[in-house]
């Protein structure tokens, strides 16, 4: 069990307090008439931990006021508190001061804001890790829970329920529904949602269903009260077939007449391009054999031109191949070589040859040698060619001849076209079939076809009606069958949920040695919607529970969910002058008392 002790708390210049300080026992008793300060005691507490009054509200006056209500300036406003936590000791204090400025130039200081400083063991916190620090201790709806003998009573009841239900542990679906065919398949149904959530979603739905179903039984009776008699429209829709528009016999007649104008358009337009083609064709064929003939006489001179070339690359082969090596001059003296080298050699033979002489005979010996073989190569590879550009001449005489032989047979079997002669189109029988206009009032047959066609839509719309008459009573059941389905779900939830509140009050009762929760409220009409209401000695403590029955309900609430978070804080009991039984506690008590006595507070500390 945590156990959180307030030693002593010092306040100056706080609300309506300019300077007090108390020193705490384990019970405590603080005497003053109405607005002496009692309950600045535990807003100064409060304040202290949290920066909020006892009723939980931020913005509070803090400074002091003066005669006129107005804020007394310049004064420093803290909070100081000597907290014991189990074994540990800390001394907290809160200052709320105002920050004056003299801003050079300024004769007098100027009001710029307000900072609040922090303090634990003498030691300077900033905002987040002083939050950080009372977090630790205790937070502040358990602070708020555990310190105030009021606080849970004013609570939403909402909360007041979810708080209480903390305190026990959680009845399973499965417990609630094992008597209940109808809360197993709600199990079931539910599988694995929350049953709160699951229920708002049935009652979310339930309102547009009723919503929709008044809309769809209004509609109901307002098509049925506009549907109007039957109307036999059989016999006015073969009237209307039989019926022949005088306009439209002549649009069928203009369209006939249309029909054939076209058609004698279309074959002046097939003869005219007859003409056409057959004067196309002519020019054609006039073309192409002159082209022929063209190309005729330039491949007769193509084939005479290749002749010539043939025959002078014959002349030029006998020229090539009847080439005889022979001595060549020098081409730097004009001396023939191979007679030199024959005197070279003769020297050489009768002995009177020097070295020189030796070495001029070898070299044109090996030049004249490489000549005579290099005329050879040129010899063979000059016969080579002119037989090859030979053998290509002779393939194009071929391939020339062969084209004359095609121009002919072209020419001899395409002969020129006769001469064209135009033929104008004759129309006289096509317009022998065209039909006159005829003249015609068409008012009455409009008459007629108007008031056919009212009394047949007049007929439909009453089938789209009934068709829609039926839509309307099939939709209406089967919205009644989808809204008594969820209303039958949302009964079986309520009767769950009753059921799941029953357990839990028995459990939730059974921790309080003073209080009992009522969980539902009987309705007028039978119903029975949630609510989470103390009741002591049988009266609720919203309505006629006198203050000092309150007192005990507080002090109930507080023994016991000091228990449950293990945690025993001081606690503030207003108004306990009422109760003459007060409950014990376990935790530290501070009573602020009512006495018109003591204009000023009074403490007492009972040892």
């Amino acid at each position: 069990m945590k156990k959180i002790y307030l030693e002593k708390i010092k306040i100056n210049n706080f609300k309506k307090v300019g300077s007090l300080e108390i020193d705490f026992s384990d019970n405590n008793e603080i005497f003053g008439d109405n607005g002496s300060g009692k309950t600045t005691v535990f807003d100064a507490f409060t304040w202290l931990l949290f920066g909020k009054d006892s009723l939980g509200a931020t913005k509070f006056e803090i400074k002091k006021l003066d005669e006129n209500n107005n804020p007394v300036h310049k004064k420093e406003h803290s909070v100081f508190a000597k907290l014991h936590v189990d074994e540990q000791c800390y001394d907290i204090k809160r200052v709320y001061r105002e920050e004056w400025v003299k801003k050079r130039g300024d004769e007098h200081e100027t009001f710029s804001g307000h900072e609040t400083i922090f303090e634990v063991n003498s030691m300077i916190y900033n905002k987040k890790k002083y939050k950080d620090f009372v977090a630790d201790i205790i937070d502040e709806e358990t602070f708020k829970l555990l310190t105030s003998t009021t606080f849970f009573a004013k609570l939403k009841w909402e909360d007041r329920k979810r708080i209480a239900f903390s305190l026990v542990d959680n009845v399973s679906n499965e417990e609630i529904a094992e008597k209940s065919e109808d809360f197993k398949k709600l199990v079931a149904a539910i599988s694995g949602k929350d049953f709160e959530l699951y229920r708002k979603e049935i009652k979310a739905r339930i309102s547009p269903l009723k919503k929709e179903l008044e809309n769809i039984k209004n509609r109901i009776e307002g098509t049925r009260a506009n549907i109007s008699d039957d109307i036999d429209i059989e016999p006015l829709k073969k009237e209307l077939k039989s019926l022949r528009n005088p306009n439209e016999i002549n649009k069928e007649i203009e369209s006939k007449r249309s029909e054939i104008e076209n058609e004698i358009s279309k074959q002046r337009q097939i003869s005219d391009q007859d003409y056409q083609l057959k004067i196309s064709n002519k020019d054609k064929r006039d073309i192409e054999i002159s082209n022929k003939k063209d190309k005729l006489s330039r491949l007769q001179a193509d084939l005479k031109n290749l002749g010539n070339e043939r025959e002078g690359f014959v002349q030029k082969y006998y020229y090539e191949r009847d080439k005889k090596y022979s001595a060549t001059s020098c081409s730097e003296c004009g001396v023939n070589t191979f007679e030199v080298q024959e005197a070279l050699f003769s020297l050489i033979e009768s002995g009177d040859a020097s070295d020189k002489i030796k070495k001029l005979y070898e070299s044109l010996s090996e030049r004249n040698v490489s000549d005579e073989t290099s005329f050879n190569q040129n010899k063979v590879k000059a016969i080579k060619g002119v037989n090859e550009s030979g053998c290509k001449v002779a393939e194009k005489i071929k391939s020339t001849k062969q084209e004359i032989e095609s121009a002919e047979t072209w020419i001899k079997e395409n002969h020129a076209l006769p001469d064209v002669v135009s033929v104008p189109f004759d129309d006289s029988e096509l317009r022998k079939r065209m039909p006159e206009l005829k003249e015609v009032d068409s008012s009455e047959y409009e008459e007629r076809v108007a008031d056919i066609n009212k009394k047949i839509g007049t007929q439909e719309e009453i089938e789209r009606t009934k068709v829609k008459l039926e839509d309307d009573i099939k939709l209406q059941k089967e919205t009644s069958k989808k809204l008594a389905s969820l209303e039958k779900t949302e009964f079986i939830c309520e009767k769950f949920a009753k059921r799941k509140s029953d357990l839990y009050v028995e459990k939730i009762n059974s921790m309080f040695s003073f209080v009992k929760f009522k969980l539902f409220e009987t309705q007028v009409n039978g119903g029975e919607v949630e609510c989470c209401e103390i009741i002591a000695d049988g009266v609720p403590y919203s309505t006629n529970l006198n203050t000092g029955a309150k007192v005990n309900a507080g002090i109930d609430v507080v023994n016991t969910l000091s228990n449950h978070y293990k945690i025993q804080c001081p606690v503030f009991i207003d108004n306990i002058e009422s109760c003459t039984a007060p409950l014990q506690m376990d935790s530290q008590q501070i009573k602020l008392i009512v006495n018109k006595e003591f204009k000023e507070l009074k403490i007492v500390t009972i040892k």
